[in-house]
């Protein structure tokens, strides 16, 4: 095996697990906030923050997803909780 299909393997492997974190991330931000629960605006939080490395469209949807649910309307909903 050479050096670049090892290297390429890994690249792989990383590559799936990034993609599982992301996925696994939004499922738990779209399950929280299903229920609307305090954790799940968290969640999805954090998921939009790492979204916006991805250019340009997970940027986009990062700031959007940051504007919706830093607003003022959902903030004083998510106190109520």
């Amino acid at each position: 095996m050479s050096f670049s299909e090892t290297r390429m393997r890994r690249l792989r492997r990383t590559e799936s697990l990034r993609a599982l974190v992301r996925v696994s991330l939004a499922a738990l931000a779209g399950w929280g906030l299903l229920e609307r629960t305090r954790s799940g605006r968290i969640v999805a939080i954090v998921a939009a923050c790492l979204s916006q490395l991805k250019f340009p469209f997970g940027t986009a949807m990062g700031i959007w997803t940051l504007i919706v649910l830093l607003g003022y309307r959902n903030s004083t909903l998510y106190e109520q909780l």
